[in-house]
């Protein structure tokens, strides 16, 4: 009888994956789009576990010099936006017909669910607007005594790396030096990770970065396949980083007061976490304590990498082009003559300075 059955019904099944299939790989043909022809399996993500999806996208970038090309995510439709102008349409003035993204993480995973990412509408437009002023222009200025106590640091680490062993890892150093740079700004923490390399905060940012097999497939599944997530219990950060994480930020929260404190003026993330708290409390809202961590989390982990990245790259080209780094020092001086007070600079004149912000942008 099952012998009958499936004689029956796999020849309909085949024929129903085919039609289906050839509806799903003219999809952006239809619509006039331009698109990468699509594997029947795996849509255009043959590149997963081969090579980056970095080099992916700058691939498709330079192979589709179109505003914007369609592509498959294995059978579901997705559109890769290569025009400035219309990123900027989708993101800031048509920002209400683009609010929800497909990534998310599972009900059993807040950390990874409920960050200003993955977080859905109508709960991301407040979000956003509450966290806003902490990316001012003049928020970040106020933040520089911090990064110049830092970046003094970051010198004398160097300078005690080259005595003790004649070479320096600089992508670890900068890595150390932003972790530091991102708790500070964001939660007021102040680490020792600079100059020694340790510290909570660089225990988060380190397990942040680990890799393996079951990583792999919770990441997979929140960009891809998001339903299946709480299904299997996965998490977007490992729960021992997230624990230390969760030690971090209740100590700065005790050294502001707590939640009882009153929040004048939002001067950091922090501020802004506490001042959420505060106004949910206020209209007998409840506001967990985890959701307001995914956003201590997802800004940590957005910030530190990303930065240590762009300096190690820039620092290397640096080294192989001594012209370059005469010009920018050329520049440096040129800002101000007496040369012991360059480290007294403040953000508005390095802001100013073309040919340096030219430099960090070709590494961006």
């Amino acid at each position: 009888m099952f012998l009958l059955l499936l004689t029956f019904t796999a020849p309909l099944l085949l024929v129903w994956v085919y039609v289906r299939w050839l509806k799903v790989k003219r999809y952006w043909a239809d619509r006039g789009v331009p698109f990468v022809p699509p594997n029947p399996l795996l849509g255009n993500l043959t590149f997963l576990q081969r090579y980056n999806s970095g080099i992916w996208m700058r691939n498709l970038y330079h192979s589709y010099r179109r505003p914007y090309v369609g592509i498959w995510l294995f059978w579901r439709p997705a559109l890769v936006v290569n025009s400035v102008e219309i990123g900027r349409r989708v993101l800031i003035s048509d920002a209400a017909f683009f609010r929800d993204r497909l990534v998310t993480s599972g009900d059993s995973d807040p950390i990874g669910k409920y960050n200003l990412f993955t977080v859905k509408e109508p709960v991301w437009s407040s979000l956003r607007r509450r966290l806003t002023p902490v990316f001012t222009a003049a928020k970040l200025r106020s933040m520089h005594s911090l990064v110049n106590m830092k970046t003094k640091e970051l010198m004398q680490r160097i300078q005690n790396d080259m005595t003790e062993s004649q070479s320096v890892n600089l992508r670890k150093v900068f890595t150390d030096y932003t972790t530091d740079v991102i708790g500070g700004v964001s939660l007021g923490f102040v680490g020792e990770a600079t100059l020694s390399g340790r510290g909570p905060l660089r225990t988060v940012t380190q397990q942040f970065m680990d890799y393996d097999f079951f990583r792999g497939v919770s990441w997979l599944l929140m960009f891809f396949w998001p339903t299946w997530v709480n299904f299997f219990g996965l998490t977007a950060f490992p729960k021992s980083s997230i624990d230390i994480l969760k030690r971090v930020y209740q100590t700065a929260l005790t050294q502001r007061g707590g939640y009882e404190t009153e929040v004048k003026e939002t001067r950091d993330l922090l501020d802004a976490l506490i001042k959420i708290k505060q106004d949910r409390a206020r209209d007998n809202e409840d506001m967990p304590e985890e959701k307001l961590i995914a956003h201590t989390a997802v800004f940590v982990l957005g910030g530190f990498d990303t930065t240590a990245t762009v300096l190690s790259w820039c620092v290397y080209e640096l080294a192989f082009h001594p012209e370059i780094q005469e010009n920018m020092y050329i520049e440096l001086l040129n800002l101000q003559e007496d040369e012991e007070k360059l480290k007294d600079f403040d953000a508005g004149s390095l802001s100013n300075l073309s040919y340096l912000n030219a430099v960090i942008d070709d590494h961006v």
